[in-house]
């Protein structure tokens, strides 16, 4: 793996509670800020790309109710 090693601040409460979460879940405290790092810019690519998609769902007229039909509609397609 190719890392770098970056410095940050953080309260020290919250460093105990890194340091809290590493030691029950027997990882380092990179390992676990490692991982909720990936997960917070995971979940921010994941909300953009679904306001992508709704806006996209309205400009083209679709509704939430729309959205098993058009899946139902596009497997059919692909299956035949």
């Amino acid at each position: 793996m190719n890392t770098k090693i970056v410095n940050l601040s953080l309260p020290k409460n919250l460093l105990d509670m890194v340091d809290e979460a590493a030691k029950a879940e027997y990882r380092t405290r990179s390992e676990l800020v490692r991982e909720a790092l990936r997960q917070y810019v995971g979940r921010e690519k994941f909300s953009k790309l679904t306001t992508s998609l709704r806006e996209f769902a309205a400009q083209q007229g679709f509704k939430p109710e729309d959205v098993n039909r058009l899946i139902k509609e596009y497997r059919a397609e692909k299956a035949s």
